[in-house]
C-alpha cells in the first residue's frame, strides 16, 4: 500500500476574507488510479488542518488540484495520529 500527503496547487480554492493559503495533509483514499482520474472532483478523500476554522477537515479533491508526496507508513500514520489528538481536543 501506498501513502501520500498533498498540498493544494490552487489556494483560490481555499479563500476567506481575501486570505488564502494551499490546504496540505494526507491523503484518507484514492477514488481512482492516479494517471486516471475520474473527472468528478472526487478522486481523493483528504483531510488537512483548516486554519481559518481551527479544526481538522476532510474533503474531496480532484488529482490535478493537489501535488502528491509519497511517504513512508509510519511518516503518515504520524500525522492521522498529530489530527486525531487535536480532534480529541
Amino acid at each position: 500500500m501506498k501513502y501520500y500527503f498533498f498540498r493544494d496547487t490552487d489556494n483560490e480554492s481555499n479563500l476567506l476574507d481575501g486570505k488564502t493559503y494551499h490546504a496540505a495533509g494526507y491523503v484518507e483514499k484514492l477514488y481512482c488510479e492516479l494517471d486516471k482520474p475520474n473527472n468528478s472532483g472526487k478522486d481523493l478523500a483528504v483531510s488537512f488542518f483548516d486554519p481559518f476554522e481551527g479544526m481538522i477537515t476532510s474533503a474531496w479533491r480532484a488529482v490535478n488540484e493537489v501535488e502528491l508526496f509519497e511517504v513512508a507508513e509510519c511518516e503518515y500514520q504520524a500525522l492521522v495520529k498529530s489530527y486525531d489528538d487535536i480532534n480529541a481536543l
